[in-house]
């Protein structure tokens, strides 16, 4: 989270933010489903997707530290959770790995946190006293812990069959960031509202997280 430049000239200053992350994935195909089974696990055979449910949303937050060089300039250090992308996929079976013979439904559900830390350079405009707007750009380190959780349910030749199994792996990177927002100050504090874009590229995938978020910002 970042303070524009303005409201603490020549000051450190801390930080903590709220608001609502939103990670741009898209949901899973029947392609995909079907390479998960079929290609990833050496399956051979039908998948036939019958629904997916995709929670791109979650609650994200992030804590930061500043410093403001002048009424225009500053820099800040922040770390940030952006919570969990959440997805459900079910799909009706028929595979076989050339000894035993699915015929069922699978549940595949996928998890995926994602953290990270970065710094900012921040230019800020100050429209009166008490009120900034800002840009800013940085660069952004980050972490993905995914989950993925298998269930079958159904037969196996011929007889009735139900297991699970899960797994997980992580993935990291770096790319840029940048934002928009407003400061309002009163005092040695501030409260900011902020839109902010961060690039991701984990797991071979590409694609934009967006934090809104509102800060409580103190001079120390």
């Amino acid at each position: 989270m970042m303070l524009s430049a303005g409201a603490f000239a020549g000051e450190f200053y801390l930080g903590g933010s709220v608001g609502n992350a939103n990670v741009d994935v898209q949901a899973q195909t029947g392609a995909d489903v079907s390479d998960v089974l079929l290609s990833d696990l050496g399956l051979s055979g039908t998948v036939t997707l019958s629904s997916d449910s995709l929670d791109d949303t979650d609650v994200g937050y992030k804590i930061f530290a500043g410093y403001a060089f002048d009424n225009y300039w500053a820099i800040e250090a922040k770390y940030g959770d952006f919570g969990t992308v959440s997805e459900v996929a079910v799909a009706s079976v028929n595979v076989t790995d050339g000894i035993d013979t699915l015929v069922g439904t699978v549940t595949l559900g996928a998890d995926l946190d994602l953290t990270g830390y970065g710094v900012d350079f921040v230019g800020s405009y100050p429209v009166s006293d008490t009120f900034s707007v800002f840009a800013k750009i940085g660069y952004f380190f980050y972490n993905a812990d995914g989950t993925l959780n298998l269930g079958f349910t159904g037969t196996d030749n011929g007889v009735a069959s139900t297991f699970s199994d899960s797994g997980s792996e992580d993935d990291d990177g770096s790319d840029f960031s940048f934002g928009l927002g407003g400061d309002y100050r009163f005092n040695n504090m501030a409260i900011r509202l902020e839109w902010e874009r961060y690039r991701i590229n984990v797991f071979d995938t590409d694609f934009d997280t967006d934090l809104i978020s509102a800060s409580f910002i103190y001079k120390f």
